[in-house]
């Protein structure tokens, strides 16, 4: 790439209005409302810090689903970066590339374990589901390569009242247990039975 290529692409961070944006009609990658309120979450937990790419004429790039996010939010203003330099067929090469690629990175299980586990343990000074994980995804990834506890869960008591009030937390090696609203009696048999 020559210095006049490079200067060409010099990237400049602007800010408009993100109604005024074009989405592709080509865009073959979808986005759920629930992606969409996951987008606007951390947005609003970190600010609007991965600008939207557009061509000259405000058509976009990459961003559709940040640009939903921004609308839904009532930002005024987005950050944009114009890609001027891109053939109509680099444009569109970019587009799939840009949401293809990182489908194939992968997690290091361990250092995800680590990160998330970290997050967990701020007692909610920050949401671990701003990351995008689901609580069962968390929930998994802090039990992934774990070497189960030799100390066995308690066992059941199957007569008497119940010595486990609503609230408390009981940890089973690498599982914890939490208590909720109980079933009536007549239930319980149903539900480690299923057949019956």
């Amino acid at each position: 790439m020559s210095s006049r290529d490079r200067a060409a692409m010099a990237l400049k961070v602007r800010y408009v209005a993100p109604e005024t944006l074009t989405p592709y009609a080509g865009n073959a990658r979808t986005h759920s409302e629930k992606q969409i309120d996951k987008i606007a979450r951390s947005i609003e937990q970190f600010g609007f810090v991965n600008p939207i790419l557009t061509d000259a004429d405000g058509n976009v790039i990459a961003g559709h689903g940040r640009i939903r996010a921004a609308i839904k939010l009532g930002l005024k203003e987005a950050p944009v970066i114009l890609l001027a330099h891109l053939s109509e067929a680099e444009r569109r090469a970019y587009i799939l590339a840009d949401n293809r690629l990182a489908e194939d990175a992968g997690w290091d299980s361990d250092l995800l374990r680590i990160e998330l586990g970290y997050l967990c343990q701020l007692d909610l000074e920050i949401d671990p589901t701003i990351t995008g994980f689901e609580v069962a995804e968390i929930d998994l990834a802090l039990s992934l390569d774990v070497e189960p506890e030799q100390e066995t869960c308690p066992t059941a008591i199957t007569s008497g009242e119940a010595v486990t009030r609503q609230g408390e937390i009981w940890t089973c090696g690498v599982r914890k247990v939490g208590a909720s609203v109980s079933w009536p009696a007549s239930v319980s048999p149903r539900l480690q039975n299923p057949r019956r």
